[in-house]
């Protein structure tokens, strides 16, 4: 049972450099399984410290020893640190532990670069690099 997700490309022409009809489209589907949680729940112990509840790791050879906040990610951080679980491939091949970051890596790549910096045009495929950049702009600009 295969997932597909895919975005059209946007119908304004935002992107500067590439007509939205050139577009390469990105898709994204599960093409692994994860580990059972059943499976996984033997690697996590459930500790109490001074009235908090904390998560360890105990899958062998774990060098990991800091406190986990949940069960939640102590699961994420077994899945993707020690088994590699990367189920969902995009059809550029590259592949993800978290059908979100496929997703993420998929839209940026069909909307192309429409984030523009409004001090010097530099154009971002993503809002948070856009936005990194500018503070480094508004640096260099009161220099």
């Amino acid at each position: 049972n295969t997932t597909v997700h895919s975005m059209a490309p946007p119908q304004a022409s935002a992107q500067p450099l590439l007509p939205p009809s050139e577009f390469p489209q990105h898709t994204f589907s599960q093409v692994g399984t994860f580990t059972s949680l059943s499976d996984l729940e033997i690697y996590i112990i459930k500790t109490n410290e001074e009235g908090n509840t904390y998560h360890r790791c105990a899958y062998p050879s774990c060098s990991d020893k800091a406190h986990i906040p949940s069960r939640r990610h102590a699961i994420s951080h077994i899945r993707r640190v020690h088994l590699k679980e990367k189920p969902f491939m995009c059809s550029c091949g590259k592949v993800y532990a978290y059908a979100q970051d496929a997703k993420r890596h998929v839209d940026t790549k069909n909307q192309g670069k429409i984030h523009e910096c409004c001090i010097c045009n530099k154009w971002y495929a993503r809002q948070d690099y856009r936005d990194q950049h500018k503070k480094r702009c508004v640096l260099k600009e009161r220099d």
